[in-house]
């Protein structure tokens, strides 16, 4: 994602994010995982540039939400996919 993105949906998101119950860095990945599902994890983080651990409590909050699925991926039993 451009840095212009990003700065517009962290600048213009956080009514929208907060009427969703999410935090400002939970809506940054939302769009993302929205236009690509099927992401793992890593590469979320990568694309977020956040840590890995960072990304792993922001998804643990939005699977509780319902707004995020973590599912296997079939060619790697190691590795989870985001939808």
């Amino acid at each position: 994602m451009p840095a212009n993105a990003t700065l517009a949906l962290r600048t213009a998101e956080p009514v929208k994010a907060q009427t969703l119950g999410v935090t400002q860095a939970q809506s940054i990945i939302l769009p993302r995982l929205e236009r690509q599902p099927d992401v793992s994890p890593t590469d979320l983080a990568d694309a977020a540039e956040v840590t890995p651990m960072t990304i792993a409590r922001l998804i643990d909050r939005l699977e509780e939400l319902r707004l995020v699925e973590r599912c296997a991926d079939l060619k790697d039993r190691r590795v989870w996919r985001l939808r």
